[in-house]
């Protein structure tokens, strides 16, 4: 894979982190918010588009990326090197830091000036709750992602055999992405929440890596670049619709992939020299669960509870776990190489 694309990739990275740290700051909960006056509902509708609508293109473009990254020269020999390369770099962080957020919350929860901060949860010490902790993410739910990804490497031939076909993976991709929710439902049974969507959406980077690598090296005119930004803002008008009328029979799964691939058109002219932004990208996504929480609680208890402060909290919550994940990732990266590992998995 040529360094450009890739440099793209660690952009996008880093975006969508902070897209899913925004996705989990439910600041609505701690702020009062009064519709009734015009402020306070738009000051509520534009962090909902952000949290909501925009925020939802994260997840499914960590799913393709990494279907791509996974797939990039793929062949059945490969099989055991990557997971063997999987194992270090996904399923050793994964344990780390569902410990991490184990013993933080086992902390928080009972220590009592900072257990009245949280809301309807107990956690206790014991074998089963550790390993549960550490093996299921019982305290530390954004690790449903690198869940299902260690999932999909153990199954990545049938990823393979299903996207040799372009017209079987189209077929499988459509299927997966009209988002059941009774197969939903029961995958959730076994902690492979989504896995339908995730997916459709891991299948379809699979697809793009075997057939159409050639077009992710490929910058397009001015004007395609320009019309792709205006169809990336339609697509997330026909997701805020969506979203806001609770639709169930539209599935917005379409929309997102759309504009993915606009959002990517849309960057093919721009030039990237990242040297952090791939790595921090995913500190910043691992330590929200800690990092983003305690901010959003220090600024609540700083701050007045109203809509105005509701918008403070939210943004200046994402940049300050965004900074402190770039903090962590430069700091152990210079200075204890073995923690880097451990935190990052080498990246």
């Amino acid at each position: 894979m040529q360094k450009s694309v890739f440099d793209k990739f660690s952009f996008l990275a880093f975006y969508m982190s902070l897209l899913v740290v925004g996705i989990h700051l439910s600041v609505d909960v701690f702020y009062n918010f009064n519709f009734d006056k015009p402020v306070d509902k738009l000051i509520y509708n534009q962090i909902y588009f952000v949290r909501d609508t925009l925020a939802l293109i994260a997840v499914p473009a960590f799913f393709i990326k990494s279907g791509i990254l996974f797939f990039a020269n793929f062949t059945l020999k490969d099989y055991f090197k990557k997971i063997k390369r999987r194992f270090f770099s996904i399923f050793i962080p994964f344990c780390v830091w569902n410990l991490l957020c184990y013993f933080f919350n086992l902390a928080i929860c009972n220590f009592p000036l900072t257990a009245k901060f949280v809301q309807n949860r107990s956690v206790d010490f014991g074998i089963s709750e550790f390993f549960g902790a550490m093996f299921l993410y019982t305290n530390n739910p954004v690790n449903w992602f690198l869940f299902q990804l260690m999932f999909f490497a153990i199954i990545s031939p049938v990823f393979y055999y299903l996207a040799k076909n372009v017209y079987i993976a189209i077929i499988a991709i459509v299927v997966c992405l009209c988002n059941f929710a009774c197969v939903n439902e029961f995958f959730g049974r076994f902690y492979l929440q989504y896995l339908p969507t995730a997916f459709g959406a891991y299948l379809f980077g699979v697809a793009i890596s075997m057939h159409s690598k050639n077009a992710l090296n490929y910058i397009y005119k001015a004007s395609t670049v320009a019309i792709s930004w205006v169809f990336f803002a339609l697509f997330l008008a026909t997701i805020f619709y969506i979203k806001t009328h609770n639709s169930i029979v539209i599935s917005p799964q379409f929309s997102i992939i759309g504009a993915i691939i606009c959002l990517w058109v849309g960057i093919s002219r721009v030039h990237f020299t990242p040297k952090w932004w791939y790595g921090a990208s995913f500190i910043i996504y691992e330590s929200q669960v800690i990092v983003a929480s305690s901010i959003l609680k220090v600024i609540l208890i700083l701050l007045p509870k109203n809509s105005f402060c509701a918008a403070v909290n939210f943004y200046a919550t994402i940049a300050l776990s965004a900074l402190v994940g770039i903090c962590i990732f430069c700091i152990t990266k210079k200075y204890s190489p073995k923690v880097f590992d451990c935190l990052n998995g080498g990246r």
